[in-house]
């Protein structure tokens, strides 16, 4: 009987889902996908466990450590923090150790490319262009405000950073003490780089973009 896999892919970016620096070898790639397996863990293969908050913060411990291939994250009791369990090979290459098990999320990473890629009939060519969320010779480069880790400074900060026009909520860290905050950016109006502070302004100019 065919066993169905809840699947699900959890794009976690390096340098930025995720402003976390994370080096290959290879200069075309700099993302890293997690194919996620839920109620399901690889047992048998745990080089470290941690106590984690969630888990993100799982995936980046095994994207800084070179044996992790793939994780398991077990729920923790009450309001304890979650068990994340460094893997140092996948379940494809066990198989019989990938055991059912309920509560439990496993995650299997793989490398992604950071350029856009068109298929065809008979070869694969990359279009020279940066996904949206990287920019950089080598697409190395995390845009600012998309994500909590890797916010602006400000609206205008990431306005001018070029990459994002359109107006919508994005991630700022005012003090720049690590305390960042979703806020929504007005990225047309009066050249943009505004952080809308009421809907409505009645009476009197505009303030300088923050």
């Amino acid at each position: 009987m065919a066993v169905l896999w809840r699947t699900q892919f959890a794009t976690v970016t390096l340098n930025i889902l995720l402003g976390i620096p994370f080096v290959l070898a290879n200069k075309d790639f700099c993302g890293s996908v997690f194919e996620t397996q839920v109620d399901h863990a690889l047992v048998g293969y745990v080089i470290q466990t941690n106590a984690v908050v969630d888990e993100f913060e799982c995936q980046l411990k095994c994207m800084g450590n070179n044996s992790c291939k793939s994780i398991n994250v077990h729920p923790g009791e009450g309001n304890e923090k979650r068990s994340c369990e460094l893997n140092n090979t996948t379940r494809q290459m066990k198989p019989g150790h990938f055991k059912k098990k309920k509560g439990s999320t496993y995650y299997n990473s793989f490398q992604a490319s950071c350029m856009d890629v068109s298929r065809g009939r008979k070869q694969i060519t990359k279009s020279g262009q940066c996904h949206p969320e990287y920019k950089g010779k080598h697409c190395e480069t995390p845009t600012r405000g998309l994500h909590f880790n890797q916010p602006g400074h400000s609206c205008k900060d990431i306005r001018d950073s070029g990459f994002f026009q359109k107006d919508g909520e994005y991630w700022i860290d005012p003090e720049k003490n690590g305390s960042s905050l979703k806020v929504f950016c007005d990225m047309t109006t009066d050249g943009g780089g505004w952080l809308l502070v009421y809907n409505v302004i009645a009476g009197g100019t505009f303030p300088a973009p923050i």
